[in-house]
């Protein structure tokens, strides 16, 4: 089935947008509009089902970022990680703070391939290290699960396309 070309578009955007911020080295807005955009669709693709914020990411994480990623985090991790980036703007969280969720250590790598591994600490039980190129290739493929999900579920695909419908469009 097509999807709603606007949509698509604008989908398309916002991948396109994370990866400039990261080959910028921009790394904290890069992941800023990464956990920002999958609370979008987190709420685009579960918002009739689930009223809380948190496990609506969390499902949504679960369903469609995490599977066939390389990434050793959990879904709550995940969403700890959002809410230290996005409303402290640190390291700690009120999940990290209850012991519910890792602290997560970012690996960037420059265009040589390089990596800072060699700078940031060694894991441990309560810290894990994720490469910023798995979470870009765990987002853009929640996104094209998502797509690929809509264009076989018609319900889904109207239900989403109708609630992106007050979208801030900027073309």
């Amino acid at each position: 089935m097509q999807l709603d070309a606007l949509f698509e578009k604008t989908i398309n955007s916002f991948k396109t947008e994370v990866v400039k911020l990261y080959e910028r080295r921009s790394i904290v807005p890069c992941l800023m509009l990464l956990y920002s955009f999958i609370d979008i669709l987190a709420w685009l693709r579960y918002e009739e089902e689930i009223k809380g914020v948190g496990e609506r990411y969390r499902k949504f994480v679960n369903k469609y970022f995490l599977p066939e990623s390389k990434l050793n985090c959990s879904a709550n991790d995940i969403y700890s990680a959002r809410c230290r980036i996005l409303h402290r703007y640190s390291s700690e969280s009120n999940e990290t703070e209850r012991d519910r969720a890792k602290t997560i250590n970012y690996i960037a790598s420059d265009k040589e391939g390089a990596s800072s591994e060699s700078v940031i600490p060694e894991p441990t039980e309560d810290i894990i290290q994720l490469k910023i190129e798995y979470m870009i290739s765990a987002f853009e493929n929640s996104i094209e699960k998502l797509l690929d999900h809509m264009r076989t579920d018609r319900d889904l695909e109207v239900k989403i396309t109708n609630r992106s419908r007050n979208w801030l469009i900027t073309w």
